[in-house]
Order: C-alpha cells, then sequence, then structure tokens
C-alpha cells in the first residue's frame, strides 16, 4: 500500500512527544523527499532545528522559504529573529532592511525591527517602531492591544514610561475609534493611574460601542463609586441590572449609590434582590447583609436590623466591622447593652488597635454606667491618635461631664465644634454648660 502524508506526519508527533526531536526531523525530511517541498510541513522542522540547535541548517531551509516564498514576510522575520537568537544582530538587521524595502507599510516587518533595537537597547527607535506599528490598519487590534498589556504591567514597575504608553493608545484611538476595546483598555490605564474622570468617559464610550461587557460595566460603576458620584452610579447600576439580571454586582452597587442618596427602601429592595444571586463567596454575601442591616437601621426597622446582622455573624463569628457596627447600634438604642458589650469587645480582640472600635466599646460602656472604664477607653483612643476626631472628643466630653468635671467636659465639646461636629445637641452642650441624656 502506498504511504500517506499522514504516516510521516504521525512518525514525527510520536517522536516528539516521546523527546526524540532529531527523530521528528528524520521524519519530516522523509515526507518532503517522498511528496515534495511543504510549506507547513518546512516550518515545523525548522522549529525543531533551531529546539536541537542547528541554526545553519535552520538557517538554510528558512532562506528557501524566502526564494519559494518572496511576498511572504513572515519568513524574513523569522530568519531575523534566528540571527537575533544565534547573537548575529547584524545579519538580522540585515534581513529586516531587505524586506522593508520590498514591504515598506507592513507592520509586521516593523515589530519585529522594534524587537531587534529592544535587544539592542535602543530605546527611541523601538518606540518608533511599534508607533509605525500601530498607525497600521492591517496590524490587528487585538495584537496591539497583547502589547499595551505587556507596557500596562512594564508602567507598574517603571512609572517614567507611562506617557509612552498614552502615545499609543492615543494612536489606538485614531486608528480604531469604533473599537470597544481600545476604549475599555484605554480607561483601564486611566483608572490604574487613578485618573478617575477620564477612565469614566473612557468606559462610557466603550458601552456605547457595546454594551455586552460586563467588566467594562463593572468599572463604570466602580469609576462613579470611587468619585462619589451616587446619581450616576444609581442610573449605571440600573441599567447594568436589566443588561446583567443574574449578576450580583450590579444590585449592590445599585444598592450602595440609594443608601448614599437616602433612599432606603430602593437600596432594601436592590440588596435583597441582589443577594439571590450571589454563590460560594462569604465576603460578598456578607457585604449585601451588612448594608441590608445599615439600611434597616437608617429606616428603623430595627428588628430587620438586628435579623440581618445576625445572619452576617452567622456567615462570620469573627468579622470585626460587623461586631462593632451591630453593637454600635445598640448601644445608639440603649437595648442588649449586655451583648453590645460582649461584641464589641471581641471586636476590639480581633483589632486591638482600631480607635472606631476603641470609641464604640467606651459608648457602651457609658451607656451602662461605666463613666470611669469608658474614660479609660477614650483615653487610650486619643492617646492612638484620636484627637482629631471631633465624635471621640465629644464622647469624652460626655464622660468627664459625668464624672463631675464640668470645665473639662465644656473643653472637649468646644474642641468637637472646633473639628467639624455641628449638632444641635452639641452646641446646647455648650450654651448650658451640661449634658442632658
Amino acid at each position: 500500500l502506498p504511504v500517506k502524508p499522514q504516516y510521516y506526519e504521525g512518525m514525527a508527533q510520536e517522536a516528539m512527544y516521546a523527546g526524540k526531536p532529531e527523530k521528528a526531523i528524520k521524519a519530516y525530511e522523509q515526507h518532503e523527499k517522498q511528496f515534495g517541498k511543504n510549506e507547513e510541513i518546512t516550518i515545523k522542522k525548522i522549529s525543531l532545528l533551531k529546539q536541537v540547535k542547528k541554526y545553519d541548517e535552520a538557517e538554510k531551509n528558512l532562506k528557501q522559504l524566502i526564494k519559494d516564498y518572496p511576498d511572504q514576510a513572515q519568513y524574513y522575520t523569522y530568519l531575523g529573529e534566528l540571527y537575533q537568537q544565534i547573537k548575529q544582530p547584524e545579519k538580522a538587521f540585515t534581513t529586516y532592511q531587505e524586506i522593508l524595502k520590498q514591504q515598506p507599510e507592513n507592520p509586521y516587518i516593523h515589530l519585529a525591527l522594534a524587537d531587534y533595537y529592544r535587544t539592542q537597547k535602543k530605546d527611541s527607535l523601538f518606540f518608533n517602531e511599534i508607533k509605525i506599528a500601530f498607525r497600521s490598519t492591517d496590524l490587528e487590534v487585538d495584537n496591539k492591544l497583547k502589547i499595551m498589556i505587556s507596557y500596562y504591567e512594564m508602567t507598574d514597575l517603571f512609572p517614567d514610561y507611562r506617557p509612552k504608553a498614552y502615545e499609543l493608545l492615543d494612536i489606538l484611538k485614531e486608528v480604531h475609534p469604533k473599537e470597544e476595546k481600545v476604549w475599555s483598555g484605554y480607561g483601564d490605564f486611566l483608572f490604574r493611574d487613578r485618573k478617575l474622570k477620564e477612565a469614566k468617559e473612557s468606559y462610557q464610550k466603550s458601552i456605547e460601542l457595546d454594551n455586552s461587557k460586563y467588566i467594562v460595566w463593572s468599572q463604570l460603576m466602580l469609576c462613579d463609586y470611587e468619585l462619589n458620584d451616587y446619581k450616576a452610579l444609581e442610573e449605571h447600576s440600573l441599567k447594568a441590572m436589566d443588561e446583567f439580571p443574574n449578576m450580583p454586582n450590579p444590585f449592590f452597587f445599585n444598592g450602595l449609590a440609594n443608601n448614599r442618596l437616602k433612599q432606603y427602601n430602593k437600596a432594601i429592595q436592590s440588596f435583597k434582590e441582589g443577594i439571590d444571586f450571589v454563590y460560594e463567596n462569604i465576603p460578598l454575601q456578607l457585604q449585601f447583609l451588612v448594608n441590608i442591616a445599615e439600611s434597616y437601621n437608617a429606616t428603623k426597622q430595627f428588628q430587620k436590623s438586628d435579623e440581618a446582622f445576625e445572619d452576617a455573624l452567622f456567615l462570620n463569628p469573627n468579622d470585626a466591622l460587623v461586631l462593632n457596627n451591630f453593637a454600635y447600634y445598640l448601644s445608639v438604642r440603649k437595648e442588649y447593652l449586655d451583648k453590645a458589650e460582649k461584641m464589641s469587645f471581641k471586636s476590639l480582640e480581633i483589632q486591638p488597635n482600631s480607635i472606631s472600635f476603641m470609641d464604640t466599646y467606651a459608648w457602651i460602656l457609658y451607656q451602662q454606667g461605666k463613666f470611669n472604664d469608658a474614660k479609660t477607653w477614650l483615653e487610650k483612643a486619643l492617646n492612638k491618635g484620636a484627637e482629631n476626631r471631633a465624635v471621640i472628643l465629644e464622647h469624652y466630653g460626655d464622660v468627664l461631664f459625668k464624672l463631675n468635671q464640668i470645665d473639662t467636659a465644656l473643653e472637649y465639646w468646644k474642641k468637637a465644634k472646633d473639628k467639624g461636629a455641628n449638632s444641635e445637641a452639641l452646641d446646647k452642650k455648650i450654651i448650658e454648660k451640661k449634658l442632658n441624656d
């Protein structure tokens, strides 16, 4: 029976799997002898020749490919890369120049030449070739974005290169203005560099071109949140909820936005709907429950608030922030103070240097009438750097008043006002020089 081409290809594959590249090369040579030259087979053989360091044979085969297919620029680049690999940069440069004479607009040749200049540490020439390639519509946008990913990583380590990255991004926007991934990629650079307003605009442009990319919506909502633009966050998250009805984050952002806008019932609805889409993500589930609890507390639905806090602690009994917040709300309501004290003390065991937690614990002690103990904990907070926190200064004044240190209490109430506290209750304390619980 006549031997088919697949026979030799199979032999070559088996030899490669067995770690015998020399045997694979012979199989490809037999294939060529039997069936004549084959472009694909030759390329595979060249790769193996380089692997076993038979560079002269690899060079010979590449030159033959160039002779057989003179219009295929990639074979010139393969030859140039071979010369670079074997430390013959002059030959590499000559090879690139030869093909540039024939195809001066070919972006792949300019990329290969850029890589050559990179190895020669000629940064300005390297970057110039990259720019030429980026201006070509013949270079696919995905290839350009791969290069930008490497720039993203590099500029994280070397910020001085960031202007060059933005120069390439500007070329990308100019050459591919209708590509949503160009605008989202530009947004990623801007977001990384904390240029949030510009990043937001870029993400919005990306969504205008294609609104089906969830990650872009997520980045847009994050920009809104970090810019404290809660009206925009409400609007964008609502659209994202419609576009991605089974994803929890749009619901979460919508709840946050409505919370900040004091639209608490809308917030509760979004949080309660969104939590149903959280799977195997306890930290996110906790965030939903805590915000549900906060929203219920804001609407004075205290039983439901407490239940949501309890659910959160069931998921993670050692979440210090949940313990602290739950305890604080109980102390404000003067309810279940023994329970509040235990939770607050536990939060301090977990995060012993938290000034806010110290204040919560002191306030619970205050509500229990343990004024000396409350004073001790507030002084710990003040010694840790709380002297600029108005609420702690006011609490300290309240404790001092209870301990009959009226003049010093008045002094701390005034300090609290100087640091930004502006409640009617504080003004009344200062004017009347007394505390009305």
